[in-house]
């Protein structure tokens, strides 16, 4: 291995995040890259007995998931650890800028249902632009069944990327690649019957020509991945967490945000987030609206 490449960082949480480290550690083995481990101590403070606490607390920790993570890679890729002091979103931010993924550990899905109030995992992702990968608590993969990757393709917006680190993706791991369209209308003032003329059956057929025909390079290039088109009527995020129920990972796209502390999330992926029972992948932010918007400085920079 290279070791000048970039390494996979995980971001090791007060419970050392055993589910993210088993997630980051097999992704350091597929890419052939070391393994960091990453704690945030919190804030910056003035009392040194507290510095000094925390200092010791981190090191602790650090030390037993940094053998777990030896354990996981059995040698084959080079493993560090730090911790840096800082909340988790500005601590990231500020240690990941050329990071290939940086893997992140979220509660189980509906752990959390206040809306108002967002997990570190979901801050992370709105607001690093490197990959992000949010693993859900107890999360492993199925020894059994086939191992698939879920894309979520919108045809209406540049999904290329998304589709290509869908490929990607497929192919280290071996899956098979399902692209899944969501095909819905809101109802009537009834209550039953959609909204509009268009015959549901002929706009599906419609759409699903359309994902087939925006990864048709791809399916070239990529033409070992066992390759499938879903168009599903239902809403986008009903539909792809439905889909990531047997799946190995679910991969989304986000966006430039408009303004330089927005969030990188819209509402599908921010949704699925808290839903999705498998691997979530979220690529690197891709430009919107031809605007290109520096990464955040993090606070206290």
């Amino acid at each position: 291995m290279d070791s000048t490449h970039p390494a996979v960082v995980v971001a090791v949480g007060p419970d050392g995040s055993p589910a993210a480290l088993r997630y980051a550690a097999a992704e350091a083995l597929r890419q052939d890259r070391g393994l960091r481990l990453v704690h945030a101590t919190g804030p910056v403070v003035d009392d040194p007995r507290t510095r000094r606490r925390r200092a010791e607390d981190a090191g602790l920790l650090l030390a037993s998931v940094r053998a777990r993570a030896e354990t996981e890679v059995a040698g084959r890729v080079p493993v560090c650890a730090e911790a840096v002091v800082g909340a988790p979103v500005d601590a990231l931010a500020r240690v990941t800028l050329d990071s290939p993924l940086v893997v992140i550990g979220r509660r189980s899905p509906g752990r959390s249902r206040h809306r108002q109030l967002r997990s570190v995992a979901e801050a992370l992702a709105a607001h690093l632009h490197a990959p992000v990968a949010s693993v859900p608590d107890g999360w492993r993969p199925d020894p059994i069944r086939a191992s698939v990757v879920v894309v979520g393709v919108d045809p209406a917006r540049d999904s290329g990327d998304v589709q290509r680190a869908g490929f990607t993706e497929a192919r280290r791991r071996g899956a098979r690649l399902r692209l899944v369209s969501a095909w819905w209308r809101p109802t009537g003032a009834d209550g039953r019957s959609p909204l509009g003329r268009v015959d549901e059956s002929v706009g599906a057929e419609l759409l699903g020509a359309e994902v087939v025909g925006s990864c048709a390079v791809l399916r070239t290039g990529y033409a070992e991945v066992p390759t499938e088109v879903v168009v599903v009527q239902a809403a986008t995020t009903r539909a792809l967490a439905a889909e990531a129920g047997t799946a190995d990972l679910l991969v989304l796209g986000r966006h430039t945000p408009w303004l330089s502390a927005g969030s990188c999330l819209g509402p599908v992926a921010r949704d699925l987030l808290d839903t999705a029972s498998c691997p979530v992948l979220l690529t690197a932010v891709a430009a919107a609206q031809g605007i290109q918007v520096a990464p955040p400085t993090p606070r206290g920079a």
